[in-house]
């Protein structure tokens, strides 16, 4: 039997489930996969790519708490929309960057 806020509000605990399951690959096993990977292709200690991945959680952190109180006052798919947005224009940055490193190596 189902709890009664599950049966009361299905969509939304399935797309708490999607979330937290979607959520684990990129920050749980890419980084616990490929850590070795990283730390050999930028040049990093242990101890600096400890520091890297820290701070990207801290800033995780953060941002959870300056959006958490839009998700209790917007509809999820409005708030689910800003954070897709978000995260897609903040992607674009990284990637001229990862580009800069890529040509810097091969020059």
């Amino acid at each position: 039997m189902l709890p009664g806020f599950i049966r009361h509000n299905a969509k939304l605990a399935f797309f708490a489930l999607l979330a937290v399951a979607a959520s684990g690959f990129g920050q749980t096993f890419f980084v616990s996969v490929f850590g070795g990977a990283l730390r050999e292709e930028f040049a990093l200690s242990h101890a600096q790519y400890g520091a890297t991945y820290s701070g990207a959680t801290l800033v995780s952190a953060m941002a959870l708490l300056a959006c958490g109180g839009l998700v209790d006052r917007w509809p999820l798919r409005r708030s689910t929309a800003l954070v897709t947005l978000l995260l897609a224009l903040w992607v674009r940055p990284i990637r001229k960057l990862s580009e800069k490193r890529v040509a810097a190596d091969a020059s």
